[in-house]
């Protein structure tokens, strides 16, 4: 009888993981590196909230410059829209140059005729003492007509509206037509490196 059920044992299939012992081996060693992986993040999770502070306070920023005109004239064209980005130099909006351009060359008229004048009376290497107030004033109007001549070019100049940096241009408010005067803000432009501004508690600066 012994016999005939140790037949039976060995006639008996054989089980899935008799057949296939490599596949039971894989299953551990799969089941070993995920159980070490799921431990490795819990581990990195459990070290970030000791040594990572977070606040709730926090905003972006950036430097903000305001672009206004310096002196007053209607607007001849308007060179940028909100959000295009620009560099500094580039020309943002222009005004109509013609006043600018006629007191530029009436400036540069009385300096031409000041000097020439100037040049008449003291070039002769000497003037008789009473030319001596003449020789003052001409010297006096050589002077004012320079400076006169100067301020008209710089005001010409200003006729061109250009960004002070690079950056990206918002709250457009101008128009082509407009009058524009002195000190009147016409858009602003967002300089391209912004930061975070973050509040923390005192206590948890000790951490950061």
């Amino acid at each position: 009888m012994n016999s005939e059920a140790t037949l039976a044992r060995s006639s008996s299939p054989a089980t899935f993981q008799e057949k296939f012992p490599i596949i039971k081996t894989t299953k551990f060693k799969i089941g070993v590196v995920v159980g070490t992986l799921v431990l490795l993040f819990i581990l990195h999770w459990v070290y970030g909230l000791l040594t990572t502070e977070t606040t709730d306070d926090a905003f972006v920023t950036s430097r903000v410059h305001q672009v206004s005109t310096r002196v007053q004239g209607q607007v001849l064209s308007v060179n940028v829209n909100d959000n295009q980005k620009v560099k500094a130099g580039d020309v943002l909006v222009v005004l109509d140059p013609r006043e600018f351009e006629a007191n530029v060359k009436s400036a540069q008229a009385k300096y031409s005729k000041a000097h020439k004048d100037l040049g008449r009376l003291s070039g002769g290497g000497g003037f008789l003492p009473d030319e001596k107030p003449i020789l003052d004033q001409y010297q006096a109007d050589a002077l004012s007509s320079e400076a006169t001549l100067q301020e008209a070019t710089l005001q010409y100049q200003f006729t061109k509206i250009v960004a002070p940096t690079d950056g990206t241009v918002g709250a457009r408010n101008v128009e082509s037509g407009q009058l524009v005067v002195p000190g009147q803000a016409l858009m602003a432009l967002v300089e391209p490196e912004p930061w975070i501004v973050a509040n923390f508690k005192e206590g948890q600066l000790a951490k950061i």
